[in-house]
């Protein structure tokens, strides 16, 4: 309603201008002096609507582009479920069901980043340290192990295992944080190590993974679709990694502090420190008991970030981190879930149903039982939002959606998604007249009268065609048919 009351009353504003200023004309007073000098008159009021054409147009492109992105939603019928949410400048434009929950898909990460971006954005740091009073006997064996303590850098990586992928991720190189040790180590003159590295990851309390009832099914869980999450992992928890790009070859480990310290080991050795002694997993000395050998910090979390939108494992990382850093417990799946739902209520983000519930929530957003709303996901790239979340949307040329999405929006960012169960999508894009427009759009999918469910592909038909509706934003009058008129010269 409050969009037709307004262009009524900018009607009478217009029609009280124009008569104002014909009475102004009419009331000269007769006895004024005659001038002959010529100047030109105002064809355009001072008063006129046209002195404020972009708030003239305002309501008719708005009313254009909630009726535009509609037709999509609409052309899906009974095929499925759709929730649609427009925004521009921050304020809502569309909104169909949703405030409602539906299973999101990876489009879900937007929602880890903006928690993780309210409870804390330092970057991770993993140490080697060994004990400060061990032995260095005369042959330059030290006597003891090391230790790998992880603080749960959810992009510590192996040059191999990055180099399967061709997106540019973000990772923290294992390489040059045993290459630094390595070299350290020989400079005391060690070349060799009597005992193994002792993986930590006590940050996480030594619990693999927080999946369970509350948000994965026990098929989703044996499934291993996103693997362990642990407080120090590398390569994923990938022991194959020269084809982890090979998503249904991959073999995740059941250790992961051990496989970490498998890996560190065999790059001191390629180093030249003989590590004599086999990988195991345990508590760190004791900070007044070690000595640091070397460390390496993570990237900076807006390029984790990036790389959480690609990559399930880092996105369900980051969420187990959004419970450390607002203090709850990590080996608690409801603490996991009520810290994020807490950093995401305290953005505004995020409300409870009638009944007091939640939706249920993953970090991946691969869960199927993993629940988001439209609202949510929008309003976590409005302009006054997270800026992290923003930034961290691919480019669409960089989207699985480039092949279809429109040409003619400037700045256009869009993370998409598409399985059989769910086609969505969430962006950001500047209109021509500088306008931020915001919008997230999902589907939940019905089977078809056989009981199954179609291949989905992110460009069939909804989300290109919302998109195609977005970019005609602004529509309606020119400018140029709203700006003042050109003075009129006098006869």
């Amino acid at each position: 309603m409050r969009r037709f009351i307004l262009p009524a009353v900018v009607l009478a504003i217009a029609i009280t201008a124009s008569v104002l200023a014909g009475s102004a004309n009419d009331s000269a007073e007769p006895d004024d002096p005659a001038d002959d000098t010529t100047t030109a008159s105002l064809a355009t009021p001072l008063l006129s609507l046209r002195r404020t054409p972009e708030w003239l147009r305002q309501p008719t492109t708005s009313n254009l582009l909630d009726t535009a992105v509609r037709r999509p939603v609409d052309a899906v019928g009974d095929a499925g479920a759709v929730c649609l949410s427009v925004h521009v400048n921050g304020e809502s434009i569309t909104e169909v069901a949703s405030d409602l929950p539906f299973t999101a898909g990876e489009v879900q990460r937007l929602l880890t980043v903006a928690a993780i971006d309210n409870v804390g954005t330092r970057p991770f740091t993993t140490e080697v340290v060994r004990a400060p009073d061990a032995l260095i006997d005369e042959e330059g064996v030290l006597q003891g192990d090391l230790w790998l303590i992880g603080e749960a850098d959810p992009v510590l990586s192996t040059n191999t295992f990055v180099s399967t992928f061709d997106d540019g991720r973000a990772f923290t190189s294992m390489e040059e944080l045993a290459l630094t040790a390595a070299a350290v180590l020989l400079d005391e003159g060690i070349t060799a190590i009597s005992g193994g590295v002792v993986g930590v990851d006590s940050k996480y309390e030594g619990s693999p993974q927080v999946y369970g009832d509350a948000t994965w099914s026990d098929a989703e869980v044996q499934s291993g679709v996103v693997g362990v999450t642990s407080g120090l992992l590398v390569n994923n928890g990938i022991v194959n990694p020269e084809t982890a790009a090979d998503l249904p070859t991959n073999v995740r480990t059941t250790d992961a502090p051990v496989h970490a310290a498998d890996e560190f080991a065999a790059m001191l050795r390629f180093a030249g420190i003989d590590v004599r002694a086999g990988s195991t997993s345990g508590d760190a000395p004791a900070a007044a008991s070690r000595l640091s050998v070397a460390s390496i910090e993570s990237p900076p979390m807006s390029e984790i970030a990036r790389r959480a939108l690609i990559d399930g494992t880092t996105a369900e990382m980051l969420w187990r981190e959004v419970a450390v850093r607002g203090g709850g417990s990590t080996n608690d799946l409801f603490d996991v879930l009520g810290g994020v739902n807490e950093a995401l209520i305290e953005l505004g983000l995020l409300e409870q149903d009638e009944a007091g519930n939640f939706p249920k929530f993953d970090g991946s957003g691969l869960s199927l039982l993993s629940k988001a709303r439209c609202a949510t996901l929008t309003g976590t790239l409005d302009p006054s939002s997270s800026t992290l979340t923003a930034d961290s949307l691919p480019a669409a040329a960089d989207s699985p959606i480039a092949a279809c999405a429109p040409s003619t929006l400037d700045s256009l960012h869009v993370l998409a998604a598409a399985r059989p169960e769910v086609t969505s999508m969430a962006g950001r894009a500047v209109a021509s007249n500088g306008d931020v427009i915001t919008f997230s759009a999902i589907a939940n999918w019905l089977p078809t009268e056989d009981g199954t469910l179609a291949a989905q592909s992110v460009c069939d038909g909804l989300l290109p065609s919302v998109l195609d509706a977005i970019a005609q934003h602004p529509a309606g009058p020119g400018i140029d048919e709203l700006t003042p008129l050109d003075p009129v010269p006098a006869p």
